[in-house]
């Protein structure tokens, strides 16, 4: 029986950011308080951390790290001090990992029903489902032990390729089934009896989307998204096998990919609807329930649709509400 978890990473001030050059760290040392940044070097956030309309930042090159503080109301910014490691970690979800630290799912100790619980154990549901009755099943639980959706379906070595999964939804906490219904596995649907992809289900949320594993080189899956009542809601816009999901509030999340395509997402997986306004790769985002921070720095492989750097605000409504620009000054021979 495998059950997918989603992997809690805490995205520590300091680590690269989502698209820094190469995916290499920035190597910068002394943090410097100038009031501009070095035009023309590369640069990519860090130390990122959102309090109200105060954010505070820094774009770090490979020899210096600016940092500053915005006040995203006023739109002004100043130089500031290095945030200190303490001030507002991310927490982040990676979609395709298994994780034990996660809700877990798994037979009743009489093997008559399913046991969900959450991550501390300290809150546990009995599902009336046999526990034998799901080994080797496609299954997801969601981080709060609130919602299961297993695949029903009996998978024999020669059913037909392609064929569709057959999924149940419960409600844990009142133990009672939501919904039964046909689903796929991602646009090819291939995994449901492919013993080169495997089908796989997860929650991002109380939304959950399918995907299969994948058989080459990661990133190169797609996957599906479902209402725990059935609904067909639209696709994943970011291959689920190299994402990491920050969630705004409700089913509001920004996706991280880590291939080669590393542009700022926005998802409402209740709707399907996303943004992504552009392919920049060297940026980075911190939400709360009312904004999404989005700190762009400067790679010479990004879109120079913009000027560069910048800060963007987006709304919950996945619309941007302002863009306050970075000052910068004369290039600086050693930041590049």
């Amino acid at each position: 029986m495998r059950v997918l978890g989603v992997a809690t990473v805490v995205a520590v001030f300091g680590a690269p950011a989502c698209g820094s050059k190469n995916g290499d760290a920035p190597i910068a040392t002394p943090t410097t308080s100038s009031t501009c940044v070095p035009t023309g070097a590369d640069l990519a956030p860090s130390h990122m951390s959102l309090t109200g309309a105060t954010a505070t930042f820094c774009l770090a090159s490979r020899v210096t790290r600016y940092c500053f503080t915005a006040d995203l109301e006023k739109k002004t910014i100043a130089a500031a001090p290095e945030p200190p490691a303490s001030d507002k970690n991310r927490t982040r979800t990676l979609i395709f990992e298994d994780a034990p630290t996660k809700a877990t799912i798994e037979p009743s100790a009489n093997g008559k029903a399913i046991t969900v619980c959450t991550a501390d154990k300290r809150t546990c549901h009995d599902l009336p489902i046999a526990g034998a009755s799901i080994d080797e099943k496609p299954m997801a639980v969601s981080d709060d032990a609130m919602l299961v959706a297993i695949d029903t379906r009996s998978y024999r070595q020669n059913d037909v390729r392609k064929s569709p999964g057959r999924i149940e939804t419960w409600d844990a906490v009142t133990a009672k089934k939501l919904a039964s219904f046909d689903m796929k596995y991602g646009p090819d649907h291939l995994g449901t009896d492919d013993v080169r992809r495997t089908g796989i289900l997860a929650f991002l949320g109380h939304t959950l989307i399918a995907f299969t594993e994948p058989g080459c080189a990661l990133p190169c899956s797609s996957a599906t998204i479902y209402s725990t009542e059935g609904k067909y809601i639209g696709m994943l816009a970011a291959d689920p096998t190299a994402t990491s999901a920050e969630r705004v509030r409700d089913e509001l999340f920004v996706l991280y990919a880590y291939g080669p395509d590393r542009s700022f997402i926005l998802q409402d997986l209740a709707s399907g609807t996303s943004v992504r306004p552009d392919t920049e790769m060297s940026w980075d985002a911190v939400a709360t329930p009312d904004r999404i921070l989005r700190v762009v720095g400067l790679s010479r492989t990004d879109d120079k649709a913009l000027p560069l750097p910048r800060l963007e605000v987006w709304g919950p409504d996945l619309k941007i509400v302002t863009k306050i620009f970075v000052p910068t000054c004369a290039p600086v021979s050693a930041a590049k």
